[in-house]
């Protein structure tokens, strides 16, 4: 059976100041389908710098130097920004650790988390603010249908990583990594 992520021998750099910098050294992980894998070490050691290498959202800075990220057999790692959007919330996703600036602050919380289902599902609007309610209530959010019109100003910090737990699940992609 194949791995439905395989990453092997992946290397990243960012450069700084005209030189190039190496970050992450040759890891290599694979993760099977219903399987939990976790990256350990200390702050800057590249945890959030190989997700983002994976989901194909590695800052302006920053390139992949070797190895390889395979997704269900294909290997996606040199695959455009265009390319890369079909698969982000379908199937990987990314819960970015800070949520504070990850949420639009002048749209609304069941916007935030209806737009991924509207972008990517025909559903009527109710059956569309229903599954957002069902995600809220799914990652814990307390009194759900009143967090539907709060903005990220009105919730604490633990909450908007809840909503954005709930955007990265609303598409029930295979992978969803949480920073």
């Amino acid at each position: 059976m194949s791995a439905l992520l395989a990453i092997e021998n992946l290397s990243l750099s960012y450069q700084q100041r005209g030189q190039w910098r190496e970050v992450v050294h040759n890891v290599s992980f694979t993760l099977q389908a219903g399987e939990m894998v976790a990256l350990v070490g200390e702050s800057g050691s590249g945890k959030t710098t190989t997700a983002q290498a994976i989901i194909g959202l590695l800052a302006e800075n920053g390139r992949r130097d070797s190895g390889k990220i395979v997704l269900n057999g294909t290997d996606i790692a040199d695959w455009s920004a265009k390319r890369m959007d079909s698969l982000r919330g379908v199937s990987i996703s990314l819960v970015p650790q800070d949520p504070g600036n990850s949420l639009n602050p002048v749209k609304t919380i069941g916007d935030q988390v209806g737009e991924m289902l509207q972008l990517h599902q025909k559903i009527s609007k109710s059956e569309r603010q229903q599954r957002v309610l069902e995600l809220l209530e799914k990652v814990g959010l307390s009194h759900p249908q009143q967090r539907l019109t709060q903005y990220p100003h009105q919730l604490s910090g633990g909450m908007k990583q809840r909503v954005l737990i709930a955007i990265a699940l609303a598409l029930r992609p295979q992978i969803h990594h949480r920073g």
